[in-house]
């Protein structure tokens, strides 16, 4: 699988979930939403260091700082949402 498959593997589910974010009705949702959204990104970024092995050092570290973005802002999203439910 080439870096650009497996960016647009990524980005559609993304994509829908951050929609999913936009709509949903509780914080619960919410968060749960966020979650998925950060396992997403986990994962996206597993198989991009996997995918980017037949390009350079430096597309390498600016491909993978896709995914680690939005892993961040989907943690972000989970830790705003989920900050008054108990787990």
């Amino acid at each position: 699988m080439t870096a650009l498959e497996t960016a647009e593997l990524y980005f559609v589910p993304s994509g829908i979930l951050a929609t999913a974010l936009g709509v949903a009705s509780t914080e619960e949702l919410k968060a749960g939403i966020s979650f998925v959204g950060l396992v997403c990104g986990v994962l996206w970024l597993l198989s991009a260091l996997d995918a980017y092995e037949e390009l350079s050092e430096r597309r390498v570290k600016l491909l993978t700082g896709l995914p680690i973005i939005a892993s961040g802002a989907w943690l972000g999203s989970f830790c705003v949402h989920a900050g008054g439910l108990v787990l």
